[in-house]
């Protein structure tokens, strides 16, 4: 028996997954919805514990692990980020991991800086292994949830505070009929209602009590409506620049020549860290800040994670609000919903539109919200890559950039996309290579100097090359 727990815990490692018999997957289900927040949340989070346990004992090394890492270009910006924010113990495994891939890189980057029409990345990058073992992971406890929501004997046990976030609604939307999709769709709104008209007396309309999420590490409170994997990767920010406002010309070129910056991303952290210091600073003001709070789930976490009382509290508030707008517009879409006074007539017009209130009211769901903090940010990085794109074809900035880190990969292909110039994207390639060339000889360094047999020697190792690793494939967190 321990054999076969020994062998189904190394298949979950692997990407096939564990405990797969549907009866097991049920069972971890239920048992999952007896603890508050979202049951998928708390599944995903102990196969992600189980996929990085089994990676780091034995499995970083394996043939079949390297040559997914190798096709990906690494891990994800998400898991990345979790990997530089929570394993500092696993550093060597992660220096060994990304030497091989450097090397990989370092020969594509070459080829291609000697193209005559370079691109980046040159081939469809695979997915990131820990992803695509979530997504499965994902996909099978939706699937057994649906299936427990059409049963009539359990589906009572899918309810408040025991309720998916939202991500993961939207993600079990496809897999519902329409009478059980209607059925969920009430549940939650019910669940928003109720804390609505218990912050009645805050004459927040729509809106949950601020007590109720100000501690967004409880799992009953609103904080369940951001999914968890989001959560607990959100890793310490780089520092912005001395408190700068928003400053793209600024911040770009404050960091042209820093040898551990990349300018794109220096633009974009200090961006976010304005905005977050501005809604600090105006969330108890008479002019309401609702439309500036973020609403996605990595933005939502790091206020979550980093901000103050009343802003952790107003953002869980205007992202229920939102939520439960979109919910009471969906259902007003699906036969048989609620309809109020308001929603009548909305499904007329609906109606009148000439689509199925169902397929409308599908679309609705996964639309999702808008994020304005992701807007701004995208802005950012558009704008900061037109202006590094100025300054490398100038003299002096040129040769500034040529000293320091040059773009992050995330960013390289952007910048390279958006340079008209072969030259230009030449020279960002070869400066790219020459990075991660060097970014391997100190990794593969940093790995000799902890070998036995080098102890008499006298050596200052790089202890934190393996999270410079890590942010120069992703860029700086969130």
């Amino acid at each position: 028996m321990r054999r076969l727990l020994t062998a189904g815990a190394r298949d979950g490692a692997r990407g096939r997954g564990v405990d797969d018999a549907p009866d097991t997957l049920r069972d971890r289900l239920l048992a999952a919805m007896d603890e508050p927040g979202c049951p998928l949340c708390r599944l995903v989070r102990e196969q992600e514990r189980r996929y990085f346990f089994w990676f780091f004992a034995e499995n970083y090394h394996a043939p079949e692990t390297l040559e997914q890492l190798v096709a990906s270009h690494g891990f994800c910006r998400q898991h990345a980020t979790g990997l530089a924010a929570r394993h500092e113990d696993r550093a060597a495994a992660i220096a060994v991991v990304y030497e091989i891939v450097s090397r990989t890189v370092g020969a594509e980057l070459a080829a291609e800086a000697r193209r005559k029409r370079p691109a980046w990345p040159p081939r469809a990058l695979g997915r990131c292994p820990a992803c695509a073992d979530r997504e499965r992971t994902e996909r099978r406890f939706l699937e057994a949830l649906a299936e427990l929501l059409a049963d009539d004997r359990e589906r009572a046990r899918y309810h408040s505070p025991h309720l998916l976030c939202f991500t993961h609604l939207q993600g079990l939307e496809p897999l519902l009929g329409g009478p059980d999709l209607r059925r969920v769709v009430e549940i939650h709104l019910a669940w928003l209602d109720e804390a609505a008209r218990q912050a009645g007396h805050d004459g927040a309309r729509g809106t949950p009590d601020a007590g109720s999420g100000a501690d967004g590490v409880e799992g009953t409170s609103l904080a369940s409506l951001v999914k968890d994997a989001e959560v607990a990767d959100v890793a310490p920010a780089y520092c912005g620049l001395d408190g700068d406002p928003l400053d793209v010309e600024r911040a770009v070129s404050r960091v042209l020549d820093d040898d551990e910056r990349c300018p794109v991303c220096a633009a974009r952290t200090n961006a976010r860290l304005a905005w977050e210091r501005y809604c600090e600073a105006h969330v108890g003001d008479r002019e309401p800040i609702d439309e500036l709070l973020p609403t996605c789930d990595v933005h939502v976490s790091s206020l979550l994670e980093h901000g103050g009382q009343e802003l952790r509290a107003a953002t869980l508030r205007h992202l229920a609000g939102r939520v439960r707008d979109m919910l009471s517009r969906t259902s007003a879409a699906l036969p048989g919903g609620r309809v109020g006074f308001w929603r009548e007539g909305l499904r007329r017009l609906q109606s009148g539109g000439g689509e199925p209130g169902d397929r409308h009211a599908r679309r609705t769901l996964r639309r999702g919200v808008s994020c304005p903090v992701c807007s701004v940010l995208a802005t950012t990085e558009s704008r900061a890559l037109e202006l590094l794109g100025a300054l490398v074809r100038s003299g002096p900035d040129a040769e500034r950039y040529a000293r320091g880190h040059g773009v992050c990969l995330r960013h390289l292909q952007a910048a390279v996309s958006e340079s008209a110039d072969p030259g230009d994207a030449r020279r960002l390639l070869q400066h790219a290579r020459g990075d991660v060339e060097l970014l391997t000889w100190r990794l593969r360094e940093a790995g000799r100097l902890e070998g036995w047999h080098v102890r008499p020697l006298p050596r200052v190792p790089d202890e934190a090359v393996w999270r410079r690793a890590l942010y120069r494939y992703v860029g700086e967190p969130i």
